[in-house]
């Protein structure tokens, strides 16, 4: 048996099992859910709901198809008193929020990995550090994160955290086009 993250964390039908899935990213775990009628509101211990996690990570999918489909409630606050809207916009993460994605990309969660990239190139919740953020995104990249290997594409072009490398730049633009990164795309065209 595997001692990885994710196994540790297979979808249980717990009371927050939505917020679960969406803490860890798991938009595939968070729709079977919904459909099978667990409610997107119940928060975790931390007042975190499936909604607060999925704008804290950033992601779309999650937000607005999966959850906003399902009439998640946006207004909620977590123990913090942060609404989703508040990670949406990139207001300082709680303490527990940036311990919980730090701990989650040191264990090798690529979805953590990028948020944790994301707060470091922005200094949301941690000190700003343009190496650190690609280092982050770099992991996830590694493991196929397609909007990490786009923002990497655009570290090695513009040099920001990272020595400039057009060839290097080029290969992380190619490797988020390929799953079809429509932004990467674009970006290719005109280098």
């Amino acid at each position: 048996m595997s001692h990885n993250r994710k196994d540790r964390q297979l979808p249980l039908r717990g009371h927050a099992a939505v917020a679960d899935a969406a803490q860890r990213g798991d938009i595939h775990e968070v729709r079977l859910l919904l459909l099978e009628g667990h409610d997107p509101n119940v928060p975790q211990d931390n007042g975190m709901t499936a909604l607060h996690w999925g704008s804290f990570h950033g992601d779309v999918e999650l937000v607005e198809k999966a959850l906003r489909e399902a009439v998640a409630n946006q207004d909620v606050r977590d123990a913090s008193g942060n609404t989703p809207l508040h990670y949406a916009v990139g207001q300082s993460p709680p303490l527990h929020a940036l311990q919980e994605v730090t701990s989650a990309a040191l264990e090798g969660l690529p979805i953590a990995q990028a948020s944790l990239g994301r707060m470091y190139l922005s200094g949301i919740g941690v000190r700003q550090d343009a190496a650190a953020a690609v280092s982050w995104y770099l992991k996830s990249a590694n493991a196929g994160n397609a909007q990490s290997q786009f923002v990497v594409g655009v570290a090695y072009d513009s040099g920001q955290g990272i020595p400039k490398n057009k060839l290097r730049a080029r290969y992380w633009l190619r490797q988020a086009a390929a799953q079809g990164h429509e932004t990467a795309q674009k970006t290719l065209e005109t280098m």
